[in-house]
């Protein structure tokens, strides 16, 4: 081996060695809960102008995952720069497990390592694959780090932070639940009805978008190719209140006979009722979760599908063609754990001649070969961050951060250490703009326009003109001036004090 290449090894596996000792226990915040913010929540932490990591110091990153191509289920070990305060040269880790919006509520709440029948974990430092160095990424603005992937899981685990796609009342959290949380708001998550490709393509058949349109793929379909569905359609659908496409569309409708299904029962690939997504697209759709409000349709479920001793409904199940098949095709109902599962759920179902809608908030990745799905027109408005800017489309909700208070048990372990002042950092870079803005990345989805989170205004003003500018995405209806604080996604879907989504 030569000089040079002797010489780019050894930087390089020095690289991959972390250069300091792990952060203390007492140093390391745990955080629980949702995953529409799993990437923003990173970005915060290795943005190389905003970040809370000193890139001039080892950057240690691990994950349950063979790659962070999710960004779910990672810890993260470095030294916080300059600039932040008292923190700033302490080696600290943030840690982050994505088993839905409740688990960054009651755990947090009640400093709970289980719940729901499922162990709180996180991915172990001791118990990884083979770390790589990744460089530092000028399109993303992200600091070098090392990757250590396939990591094993730590010892069950309360949480001391969480995030939730909806504050804690969309779950019917208990008053002591509620007493022992603050709730601080972060970002706007739109939410949305994807739907399987080869649906896709059925509608663009049934509605004439043919020629060109028949030939798009994920990166290159255009508004205009896009098909439509109407939002008692959706509500229909997800109720099942019909199950087959001709009761749907009409018996009439011609999808061509490629796209016709085997079977013409629609699958719904939604989320357990653990899922923040879940409650989000309930209470934006049906109205539901939201007291004083009587829905006329509720979203369908099935309580009885259990497996691996889960309660489907409750906490979701993880998806496998035989899970799915032997426990939960005959209803029509996939109720998974994550929104990976929904897409898995409607990529089978796209390779599988059949028909399948879900439940996913629009920051998601299709492609056409593992994510077979697409995003479609809603009462003819796409999902999309510019139009969520405009107020056409208004399914979105405002998630909040958690943090123990009151009398909750997990208090003081919140005040342990350093976790509080690391909490406080962490939630500014859920805040900042720039780092939101990086979810619009989707280059599979440029066709349609950006599509990711929007943040929120400073709760004592409302939305400024300027704010319509892709360097600060606030939604305009969340957190209008008339109802600055705190959060309550029951009323802040509206504009001029009128409900802006009608039931």
């Amino acid at each position: 081996m030569s000089m040079n290449k002797l010489g780019a090894a050894v930087a390089l596996a020095l690289l991959a060695a972390p250069a300091f000792a792990a952060p203390t226990e007492n140093n390391t915040l745990y955080i629980g809960g949702a995953t529409a913010v799993d990437r923003t929540l990173f970005e915060g932490l290795v943005d190389q102008t905003n970040g809370i990591c000193d890139g001039a110091q080892a950057i240690n990153v691990y994950t349950k995952a063979a790659n962070l191509g999710g960004f779910a289920n990672w810890t993260v070990h470095c030294t916080v720069r300059a600039g932040l305060g008292a923190l700033s040269g302490t080696e600290i880790g943030v840690a982050k497990v994505s088993l839905g919006s409740e688990y960054g509520v009651d755990p947090v709440a009640d400093g709970l390592a289980a719940f729901a029948g499922q162990n709180i974990t996180f991915a172990n430092p001791a118990a990884c694959g083979t770390a790589t160095a990744v460089p530092a990424d000028a399109t993303n603005s992200r600091l070098a780090y090392t990757l250590s992937p396939s990591c094993g899981n730590t010892a069950p685990t309360a949480p001391q932070a969480g995030v939730s796609d909806v504050e804690p009342a969309l779950f019917g959290s208990s008053a002591s639940v509620k007493s022992r949380l603050i709730n601080n708001g972060a970002a706007v998550t739109p939410f949305t009805m994807p739907v399987s490709t080869n649906l896709y393509r059925a509608l663009q058949v049934a509605q004439g978008l043919t020629g060109a349109c028949a030939s798009d793929t994920a990166a290159t379909q255009s508004e205009a190719c896009t098909p439509n569905v109407t939002i008692a359609q959706v509500r229909a659908l997800m109720s099942q209140t019909v199950f087959a496409t001709a009761q749907l569309f009409g018996s009439g409708t011609d999808f061509g006979t490629t796209y016709t299904a085997v079977d013409p029962t629609i699958l719904i690939c939604r989320r357990g009722d653990t899922s923040g997504s879940q409650r989000s697209f309930e209470r934006l759709y049906f109205g539901q979760n939201c007291g004083g409000r009587t829905p006329v349709l509720t979203i369908a479920n099935d309580p009885s599908v259990t497996f691996g001793g889960v309660n489907c409904k409750t906490t979701g199940c993880g998806f496998s063609a035989t899970n799915f098949i032997s426990t939960q095709a005959p209803n029509y109902i996939y109720q998974a754990s994550g929104s990976g599962q929904v897409e898995n759920c409607l990529d089978w179902a796209a390779g599988n001649n059949t028909f399948a809608v879900g439940v996913l908030s629009a920051d998601r990745q299709p492609n056409d070969t593992t994510k077979r799905f697409r995003y479609i027109k809603i009462d003819g408005v796409l999902p999309t961050v510019e139009n969520v800017l405009s107020q056409k489309w208004v399914h979105s909700t405002e998630n909040v951060v958690t943090q123990p208070t009151g009398t909750s048990p997990n208090l003081a372990a919140f005040n342990t250490g350093n976790r509080q002042a690391i909490f406080s950092l962490v939630l500014n870079g859920l805040r900042n703009p720039v780092n939101v803005a990086k979810t619009h990345s989707l280059p599979a989805v440029v066709g349609i326009g950006r599509l990711g989170l929007t943040i929120r205004p400073n709760p004592t003003y409302a939305p400024l003109a300027s704010d319509t500018s892709s360097t600060r995405p606030v939604a305009p209806t969340i957190r209008a001036a008339s109802n600055s604080a705190p959060v309550n996604n029951c009323t802040e879907m509206s504009v001029a004090g009128e409900d802006v989504i009608k039931f």
